[in-house]
């Protein structure tokens, strides 16, 4: 059975392992407002020197001046909340307990800023900038659930206001077409001629079903140039004046440049498949 010194021991090294964790691999991704262990690499004084008043990262960073044999115990590590373990934690103050410990916090304010992780520099520059505009606004603030409620109050965004979009001006059609199609309309489509075998009536030398065959015959032959002809005639002049109009219309909206097409790529297009052309 394992001595108490030896799981004080496993409770440490777990502890230590677990306060590392989010630097490990691409975890950060798989958390809420995570932030990229890259963002603390090769930070300059300024940054650094903000990252230290406000309690954000590992309180201790490798590269960090007057690094002592007990600060290095705790280089890169950032716990969520778990203090239990860290044996170097008695030594700290509360205030610096609970800078090692408040990962979680820092997280969900990140989050409730709007960002899904703290990626690159110009996100934590961000984060800086947001924590230091609340703390201007709202007085100091340790990180906790008050800190978050202030973030989520207040999102911030790198979203471009929307802008409204300028209502696209009326189309007026062409006089010509509300003409024509004023003239379709009233003559409406017509139809085909009747033909009634007992309508020719009775005359000297012509039998009532001739009469109303020779009726039909004249009355279909003027149907056809009277009023089927022109009445096609329109159709087509109707559809041509839409279809043009229509065109003018999507062209005027037409918002595009034509590409300039390099000459020396058509030349060298033109020398290659040349070459490749038999008789």
């Amino acid at each position: 059975m394992p001595s108490g010194r030896h799981r004080s021991n496993l409770k440490r090294i777990q502890a230590k392992l677990k306060a590392k964790q989010w630097r490990k691999d691409d975890n950060w991704k798989s958390i809420q407002g995570g932030f990229n262990p890259d963002v603390f690499d090769d930070l300059d004084s300024d940054t650094r020197k903000r990252l230290l008043e406000h309690k954000i990262g590992p309180r201790v960073l490798m590269g960090d001046d007057h690094i002592d044999a007990q600060s290095a115990l705790e280089i890169n590590q950032w716990s969520d909340g778990e203090i239990r373990g860290l044996g170097y934690t008695s030594y700290l103050s509360d205030d610096q307990k609970a800078h090692v410990t408040n990962r979680g916090y820092v997280q969900d304010a990140a989050w409730e800023m709007g960002l899904s992780g703290i990626e690159t520099k110009e996100d934590l520059n961000r984060f800086l900038d947001r924590t230091e505009a609340l703390k201007a606004e709202h007085g100091d603030f340790d990180w906790g659930p008050e800190a978050t409620m202030l973030f989520r109050n207040q999102p911030a965004t790198t979203e471009e206001p929307i802008e409204t979009p300028t209502p696209e001006p009326e189309h007026e059609p062409s006089q010509q077409l509300i003409d024509t199609r004023d003239q379709w309309d009233s003559r409406g489509t017509g139809g085909s001629i009747h033909y009634n075998p007992t309508s020719g009536g009775t005359r000297p030398g012509m039998v009532d079903g001739v009469a109303a065959a020779a009726d039909y015959a004249n009355r279909t032959s003027d149907d056809y140039h009277n009023r089927f002809i022109p009445h096609l005639n329109l159709q087509a002049n109707l559809e041509a004046l839409e279809m043009g109009d229509a065109g003018s219309r999507h062209l005027n909206r037409f918002e595009g440049k034509v590409p300039e097409l390099a000459s020396d790529d058509i030349k060298n297009l033109y020398d290659y498949y040349s070459k490749k052309i038999t008789a």
